[in-house]
């Protein structure tokens, strides 16, 4: 009988040596698979403005308590407090303390407030540290109120990076709230309501504007480059306004709209440059985040009066041998 070798050694070759081409489609749950109250002390000044989650799986909300105060809290997926930290505004200041927050590490979460404060807050112990950052707007001439709006982080170098009101600046923060660099950005962003970093890029949501924009994101510059504007939404022949941006861990982007008081989420292409789906939500939404948790990973919703909206986020894939 005649030997075939080549035969015989790709019975060595395993399905685990073959390279795959993976495509990911991710779609939100039809309906809210749950509401919840997030536990924190309301009053009229009460606002939510941000929320985040961790790798560890925690949930941290901020916003205002009062004309002097704002706050970070800790809570688990039914919305209970696990940690509450009160925090005073800037002595002098005539701001009001609407405070936003993003995942920095396991444990740590970043957090500016638009009384122009920054800082650090440990999940585990509480501890919270802030520099008042105002004297970096002294030199930004203009007669609108110039104030810290929105943050993110770059979490693989330690970067927290924060946006701004009308100044077309970015301030980018190592750890400890030491300033590394302000990143001027392209002329045509006004406001950045909220802002992401994704795939080594900035998607920016410009309130005045009312669009989302991608710009490049180098540490080494001082000027940031338009890469391109993501596609607006086209529902109900309304002006949408972005409010919030946040990303799934398959890359794909969720921005929330706001228009007369209606709200909607859209989906979009690991880039940014597709939009793919378009949900309405609830109209006093405000900010969203995702969470991975044991039954897969699903999308917050945030309103202003501390509400919690859990939608599901269902990830299919196929994949096909090269």
């Amino acid at each position: 009988m005649k030997d075939f070798p080549e035969i015989e050694s790709l019975s060595d070759i395993t399905m685990d040596d073959l390279p795959l081409l993976c495509i990911d489609k991710v779609n939100i749950s039809d309906n809210v698979e749950h509401v919840v109250d997030v536990d924190v002390i309301k009053s009229t000044w009460f606002r939510l403005n941000g929320i985040t989650s961790t790798d560890s799986g925690n949930i941290v909300v901020s916003g205002r308590l009062s004309s002097d105060h704002s706050f970070i809290t800790v809570i688990n997926k039914q919305g209970r407090k696990i940690r509450h930290n009160k925090i005073d505004k800037v002595k002098g200041s005539s701001l009001l303390p609407f405070r936003h927050c993003a995942a920095l590490s396991r444990d740590k979460i970043a957090s500016v407030c638009t009384s122009n404060q920054v800082g650090v807050y440990n999940i585990n112990d509480g501890s919270f540290t802030q520099n008042d950052i105002t004297s970096l707007f002294d030199d930004i001439k203009t007669v609108d109120t110039k104030y810290a709006s929105c943050i993110t982080t770059d979490t693989k170098r330690g970067h927290i990076i924060v946006g701004t009101r009308i100044t077309g600046l970015l301030f980018i923060f190592d750890e400890e709230r030491n300033l590394i660099r302000t990143l001027k950005l392209p002329e045509v962003i006004k406001w950045s309501r909220d802002i992401l970093y994704h795939q080594g890029v900035l998607l920016i949501c410009d309130l005045e504007r009312g669009c989302a924009y991608a710009v490049t994101m180098d540490t080494s510059k001082t000027e940031a480059e338009l890469l391109y504007e993501l596609p607006k939404p086209d529902i109900d022949g309304l002006t949408w306004y972005p409010w919030s941006i946040c990303t799934d861990r398959a890359g794909f982007v969720y921005i929330l709209w706001y228009s007369t008081g209606k709200c909607i989420i859209t989906q979009y292409s690991q880039g940014g440059q597709q939009l793919l789906t378009t949900k309405r939500t609830e109209e006093e939404a405000r900010c969203m985040t995702t969470l991975i948790t044991e039954e897969g990973e699903k999308l917050l919703v945030a309103s202003r009066s501390g509400k919690m909206l859990c939608y599901g986020l269902v990830s299919t894939s196929q994949c096909f041998l090269l």
